[in-house]
Formats: C-alpha cells, sequence, structure tokens
C-alpha cells in the first residue's frame, strides 16, 4: 500500500513539473499601424528572447518569431510568440473566425540579436513561412463593431491612442500643404481631384502649363488605417473607394504608368476599391518620381498625353515616417525623393524634422544637449525618446543649435545614448485640435480567456503597451489625453469638461 501511495506520489510529482513547465505558443496578427509598440512589448516581457523576422527591420516585419520565458509567469515554460501583421479588419475577421494564417516554423533559426531572413547572409523568408494556424490574438485600430465581422465577440481592451498622417507624395507642388475633409471626400470617391483644389492656385490646374492630378492611394478595406480614415472624413466605413498604383516598368524610381487597383474576386473588392495590404510598401509608393504619367485606366484629360501627378494617400505614424523620412524603405537613391505630411482641416498633427541624435542628460535636469547632429528644423513640440527621458516627453523650446528643453525632466544622468525625436506632435491631438486618430484595441478569442497561462501572456502584452511602450506607435490613453470619442470617426468631446 505504501509502495502504491509512492508510486501515484510520484506520478503526480512528474504532472505537476510537466504542468509547470508546459511550453505556450501564442499568435498575434491584426494592425501594422500599431506594430512598432507591439514588438517592442512583446520583446520586452520575454527574458532573453531569441527572435526571427522579414522585412527592413524588426519592427516593421510582417512576420516575427521569437522565443523566451517570463519570470512572472513560470508555468508557461518557454514562451513563442508568433505574429502575422495583416491589418486591423483583417486581424479582427482572421480571429473571430479562427481563419487559418501563415506564420514562421518552429525550427526557424533564433538569434538574440534578430536573425534578419531576407538579409543577404540568411535563408529567405518564404522557406520558413510554412506554419498555417490561426491566431487568437489580434491588435486593431478600430471597434470590432465598426466592422462586419462582429458574429463572435472578441474581448477587447483600449491600449493606446493611434494617430494618422495624411501625406503627399513627393511630386506634388510645393503648395500642397494642406488637405481638408472635404478635399479628401472628392479624392477618394473619384479617384484623382486636380492639385489647384489643394492649392488654390489655377496655375495648378491640368489645363494650365504645369498644373497636375492629385491621385488616392490608399489601403485594402482589411485595413483599420483606410477605416479610420474613411470614418474620419465622413466618406463612411463601407464607402467603395477609387485608389490607384503604379503599373509598368519602373526604372530608377520613376514612374511611368500608373492604374486604378485591381479587384480583389475572392474578397468581393473591386477594382479601384481595393489598396495594399502592407503600409510599408503605400509609403514606398510615395516616393516615387511622377513627372509624366500615363493613367491606363480613366484618363481625366483625353489627349493621349503623359501628364505630371502626385499622390495622396493616409498612414499609421510609422509608415508615414517611411515616405516622408526613408526610414526603412526600400525607395532609396536616383529618382526617389521625400513626400511631405499634409495638415488636416488646418491642423498640424507631425511637424518639423526627425532626428536620431546622440544626446546627454542631466537627472531632474529639463536640458538635452545634442552631442551629434544639431536641433535645425526641429520644432517645439515634437515627441522625443530615449534613455533617461521619460515617456511623454516633448521638445519645450530650442535654445540653441546644440541644446533644447523637455517638457519632462530626465530620470537619469545619461551621456552618448540615442535619442528619437519623431515627427509627431502629442498636444494637438491630446487637446482635440487634430482629430486624425484613432484608439488601439488589443483583441483575443475565448480560448484566451479559458487558459490561465495565455491569459497572463495576453495581459503581459496589453500591460507592456498600455504602460510603456505605446510609445513606438503613439500616445497614452491616460490623464494627458484631454479628450475623447465613444466610435471610430466619432464625434470628439472633452474628458474632463
Amino acid at each position: 500500500m505504501n509502495a502504491l501511495k509512492t508510486s501515484i506520489a510520484a506520478l503526480l510529482a512528474i504532472a505537476t513539473v510537466q504542468t509547470a513547465s508546459a511550453d505556450v505558443t501564442i499568435r498575434i496578427t491584426g494592425s501594422s499601424a500599431f506594430r512598432a509598440a507591439t514588438s517592442a512589448a512583446i520583446k520586452n516581457i520575454l527574458t532573453n528572447p531569441v527572435y526571427a523576422y522579414d522585412g527592413s527591420s524588426y519592427s516593421g516585419a510582417t512576420h516575427q518569431i521569437l522565443s523566451g520565458t517570463i519570470a512572472t509567469l513560470p508555468a508557461a515554460g518557454t514562451v513563442t510568440i508568433k505574429t502575422n501583421w495583416s491589418g486591423s479588419v483583417a486581424g479582427i475577421r482572421d480571429v473571430s473566425q479562427g481563419n487559418n494564417l501563415t506564420f514562421f516554423a518552429n525550427d526557424t533559426a533564433l538569434t538574440a540579436a534578430g536573425n534578419n531572413l531576407t538579409g543577404s547572409t540568411s535563408p529567405t523568408a518564404n522557406a520558413k513561412l510554412t506554419e498555417s494556424t490561426f491566431a487568437e490574438i489580434a491588435l486593431a485600430d478600430n471597434l470590432q463593431s465598426s466592422t462586419r465581422f462582429t458574429a463572435t465577440t472578441l474581448t477587447d481592451a483600449i491600449v493606446g491612442v493611434v494617430p494618422f498622417a495624411f501625406v503627399a507624395s513627393n511630386g506634388a507642388p510645393a503648395a500642397v500643404t494642406n488637405i481638408t475633409s472635404q478635399l479628401a471626400r472628392t479624392t477618394f470617391s473619384t479617384g484623382y481631384a486636380s492639385a489647384a483644389l489643394f492649392t488654390n492656385n489655377n496655375a495648378d490646374a491640368i489645363d494650365q502649363a504645369g498644373g497636375s492630378w492629385i491621385y488616392a492611394a490608399g489601403r485594402d478595406p482589411f485595413s483599420g488605417t483606410r477605416l479610420v480614415a474613411l470614418a474620419e472624413t465622413g466618406l463612411g466605413v463601407k464607402t467603395a473607394l477609387a485608389q490607384y498604383e503604379v503599373t509598368g516598368t519602373i526604372s530608377a524610381n520613376v514612374v511611368s504608368q500608373i492604374r486604378a487597383t485591381l479587384a480583389d474576386v475572392p474578397n468581393g473588392v473591386g477594382a479601384g476599391d481595393n489598396g495594399f495590404a502592407s503600409g510599408g510598401t503605400l509609403a514606398d509608393m510615395m516616393r516615387y518620381t511622377t513627372t509624366s504619367v500615363e493613367d491606363t485606366t480613366n484618363d481625366p484629360k483625353p489627349d493621349g498625353s503623359n501628364r505630371k501627378i502626385a499622390f495622396v494617400s493616409y498612414l499609421g505614424e510609422g509608415d508615414a515616417d517611411r515616405a516622408v523620412n526613408g526610414t526603412g524603405s526600400a525607395v532609396t537613391g536616383a529618382g526617389s525623393g521625400n513626400a511631405r505630411y499634409l495638415t488636416y482641416n488646418g491642423v498640424s498633427g507631425f511637424a518639423g524634422v526627425r532626428a536620431t541624435p546622440t544626446v546627454s542628460t542631466t537627472t531632474a535636469s529639463t536640458t538635452l544637449t545634442l552631442t551629434t547632429g544639431t536641433t535645425a528644423g526641429l520644432v517645439a513640440g515634437q515627441a522625443i525618446k530615449g534613455n533617461g527621458i521619460p515617456n511623454d516627453n516633448t521638445i519645450a523650446s530650442i535654445v540653441d543649435a546644440t541644446h533644447l528643453t523637455l517638457t519632462i525632466a530626465a530620470t537619469a544622468t545619461a551621456s552618448g545614448v540615442t535619442a528619437t525625436i519623431t515627427n509627431l506632435l502629442p498636444a494637438n491631438i491630446r487637446s482635440g485640435a487634430y482629430s486624425f486618430w484613432g484608439y488601439e484595441h488589443i483583441l483575443w478569442t475565448a480560448s484566451i480567456n479559458s487558459d490561465a497561462t495565455k491569459l497572463g501572456i495576453a495581459n503581459l502584452i496589453k500591460n507592456q503597451i498600455t504602460n510603456t511602450d505605446y510609445f513606438n506607435s503613439g500616445i497614452a490613453n491616460d490623464s494627458s489625453m484631454r479628450v475623447k470619442r465613444t466610435s471610430d470617426g466619432g464625434t470628439i468631446i472633452g474628458k474632463y469638461y
């Protein structure tokens, strides 16, 4: 009898150990606009993570795989997190319906520095994108109720505020600096508009020498960025658009032909109403030269001649940075050029030059010293982050060529560290003056709620984004956010008055 009890106890002990150290895999999809924040959060909750990715950077990759442990969740054992960033609406659709997506295989080579699977010395990413299964978590720039995928209700929590930008391509006339909701409705419903409508100058009209057309470019219907743009401008989230893309041979980044986007028959999306699945690819198109272009679909002026054109589009912060500053862009060098941020209804959400200077800070001081680079082109209000610089910091004032002041004093003395000064102007969003933004949501299935370990990991990711890593893609939905809205593109009202 004692021997039997001993054996049972031993078996129970083994089972307990196995349960305590059971490995866990979680798969995530959804928003590319908040991808940088979520990617940082995933890496930061893991102890000694090893990882791999495709694309030009980890934070901008479409697919990622990370592995590590979580000190606060020892029962999780080895935690593997895989991603496929397909867009907010697509993420809600696929998670709520349990659709299979493609992820990196378990035998993908992972390194502490990050194995770039599209790098010249690494195997191609496609060779390892062989796992086909469903995701249980999605990030989205919009409410589930704004989509048609509502049959299965997902658990939803807000993790931040995601800002968006309207951007003009590098070929736009210099006076194209603003877009109104009216202009957005005109351009994106018809596919193009005279540049004169943007500049209030008849010399920019297409019937004038040197005039040009402004063409609409944007995302596919499964993008949250698109959904928010349609809601914000009053077009309506279910409105069919007329959007364009580059076609034909592109030599030295110079475009010769464009066309209405091709139909996506399996998903019921008509020609023109389609768009880019990737915000990064769209951002790259905004950097092409478009001085003599043929519209092969709908020639607004059927005289058989090519004409100067430019694009306007809507992008998340990271993709807008790629278009405007070339950060991570595949379109650089001869024939390429920077896109530009547009004000929206006359208000700036983004301004000043982007910079990554080496800096020094002193604890409790608001003075920041640039040890490389200068303050030229920077403006008060730009967001800034880095070691020793608290989150939600912005430039309070420009002192001289190498000094600026912060709105929040440094928390640590640091020297020789790299700061990132972004183009984002948070104050205009927080005050309600700039309205092209949405809430970022994390959503997950009932299977996450029913698994204590997975739920623990999901909550860690949620809290890491909410409290810390939101700053990589947007701003916090905290007391500094003085306004709120209850629907995508809905009326903005004050929180406290």
